[in-house]
């Protein structure tokens, strides 16, 4: 029998929880291994570690994007870029941080004017959270915390959604698309003494449909999951290669009747990264990703694409045996 949006959603939910919870139940059994109780500069870097980069993919390294009608031709993306820097609010002792990111997503098109079609805004607010009923810990590897985020997401246009045409179709030049959602999640840092340092992060996100514009609600998937294992590798013994970021997602819910399967459904991203040379805040990275086309209007369509360009802000992960040491403008006051 075939399983309603409801039941997907809670089967695919227990298949990506089951890596979290084991690393969790794994962490449990090594909290005796030092002294000193992690602290709120602990947290605060950790955290830190997990943001969201920004990057920009090098002009014509990006394939697999459909081309479009622009003033000009049928025209190829030239570059992929997003801006999401987070700025980090202090709440004194509190086992709370709370970042705020005005993330912006861009394209741009090769040839013509070189236009560049209405960005996607996604500006958020994200609340971490440390505290009961999560136990005082004294490895890194033994943390969990969980996090709460209000987000937006838009491409700032006031027109209809789909064009004038018989039959209809979408208005990508300049159709309106909006919503805004609310995602819960919770983060399992796993540090080994060995060459490899990681995390993992298990997240629902849900579309109220009050707060998604009305053309949309029937098609726009409501409920989604969220895995990312992100992985790095210690120097020098493997290499240039620095890290991996492998990050799978699954869309719920009413969506177009072109994910009538489960598997068109699934969202795959695999990223590896590299700081080969004195790069400063930069990294190296080529990424595969197939799923929904997440540039707010052109959610309608499925997308394969592979990118190489630069990531910015990539802040690593605690390693040796677990410990953490806080960063000078983190540590606890």
């Amino acid at each position: 029998m075939r399983l309603s949006w409801i039941g997907e959603i809670v089967a695919v939910a227990a298949l990506v929880a089951a890596p979290v919870v084991a690393a969790a139940a794994v962490a449990g059994a090594q909290d005796a291994g030092s002294p000193r109780a992690l602290g709120r500069g602990d947290y605060t870097a950790l955290i830190r570690a997990e943001q969201e980069p920004s990057y920009a993919s090098i002009p014509w390294l990006l394939f697999g994007l459909p081309r479009e009608m622009h003033t000009g031709g049928n025209l190829r993306v030239l570059y992929e870029a997003t801006v999401a820097p987070p700025f980090f609010v202090s709440l004194g002792h509190a086992p709370l941080a709370v970042a705020v990111t005005p993330k912006i997503v861009i394209r741009q098109y090769a040839g013509g004017f070189y236009p560049v079609p209405p960005p996607s805004y996604m500006p958020r607010v994200t609340m971490y959270y440390w505290g009961r009923p999560y136990a005082r810990r004294t490895r890194a590897d033994s943390i969990v915390y969980a996090f709460l985020r209000l987000s937006h997401h838009s491409n700032g246009q006031d027109t209809n959604y789909f064009a004038s045409t018989n039959p209809p179709r979408v208005n990508y030049a300049s159709g309106k698309f909006s919503t805004n959602f609310l995602e819960l999640g919770a983060v399992q840092p796993m540090v080994h003494g060995g060459p490899i340092v990681g995390a993992q992060e298990l997240s629902i996100e849900w579309h109220p449909p009050a707060w998604t514009r009305v053309e949309i609600r029937p098609i726009y998937a409501s409920l989604r999951v969220h895995l990312t294992s992100h992985v790095e590798l210690l120097r020098p013994r493997l290499g240039p290669l620095e890290g991996a970021v492998l990050s799978l997602g699954y869309l719920g819910g009413p969506t177009t009747p072109n994910r009538r399967s489960v598997a068109s459904r699934g969202i795959l991203s695999y990223t590896i990264y590299s700081g080969v040379g004195q790069l400063g805040d930069f990294a190296l990275f080529a990424n595969y990703y197939t799923g929904e086309d997440y540039y707010n209007i052109r959610f309608d369509r499925n997308i394969s694409t592979f990118k190489i360009g630069a990531l910015a802000g990539v802040r690593r992960l605690p390693a040796g045996d677990g410990t953490v040491q806080a960063l000078p403008a983190m540590r606890d006051e």
